[in-house]
């Protein structure tokens, strides 16, 4: 972000509404399979009652954020809207479906937590090692695109090792089908 009229200023205050948002991303993800289990249910009314009540929240948070925070201000309220709205559909799904949540699944979100968790401290950790010099250089250039290219490289292998180690399934099924897909890629084009 930091090209052509971008300044100083500009960055940190990109900085901040990613962070904001970044906050929001678990209800953002699990909203959308909360809506999906009442979409399946044909139960739409419902859904429909709490999205106006956490639009509500997101009018009146962001007017009273906006006032602090400025454009973080509005990208925490939206987080904080999609944390209600996700928090209550997923509860009243859990209170109609008492099978729905159960110690397996439980444990399932604490392994991905814990992988999530631990590949964020190994990027941040990597983040720190390179010079800040680096990033503050202005316009793009190829030290910044190698460096951006190894914290996702470090944050990707990371999260599969973790994601081995405590035996996440799914971690475990994608890195199997990403390795088959290389294979064939590899064995369909012997040039590589």
């Amino acid at each position: 972000y930091f090209t052509g009229k971008f300044q100083a200023s500009d960055l940190e205050a990109t900085r901040l509404c990613l962070m904001s948002y970044a906050i929001g991303i678990p209800f953002f993800s699990s909203l959308r399979i909360a809506l999906g289990y009442f979409f399946a249910s044909q139960d739409t009314r419902l859904p429909f009652w709490i999205s106006l009540m956490a639009l509500a929240l997101n009018v009146v948070a962001a007017w009273q954020l906006s006032n602090s925070f400025g454009a973080a201000g509005i990208a925490t309220a939206t987080s904080l809207s999609s944390a209600f709205q996700s928090i209550a559909l997923l509860s009243i799904i859990g209170w109609k479906n008492r099978s729905f949540f159960n110690r397996a699944l439980a444990l399932d979100l604490l392994k991905i937590i814990t992988a999530s968790s631990g590949m964020g401290l190994i990027t941040f950790g990597i983040h720190r090692l390179i010079p800040q010099e680096i990033w503050n250089q202005s316009g793009i250039s190829l030290i910044k695109i190698i460096s951006l290219g190894g914290l996702l490289m470090a944050g990707t292998v990371s999260f599969f090792t973790l994601s081995s180690l405590l035996k996440i399934d799914f971690g475990l099924e994608l890195l199997n089908r990403m390795v088959q897909k290389l294979k064939k890629t590899f064995k369909s084009n012997p040039s590589n």
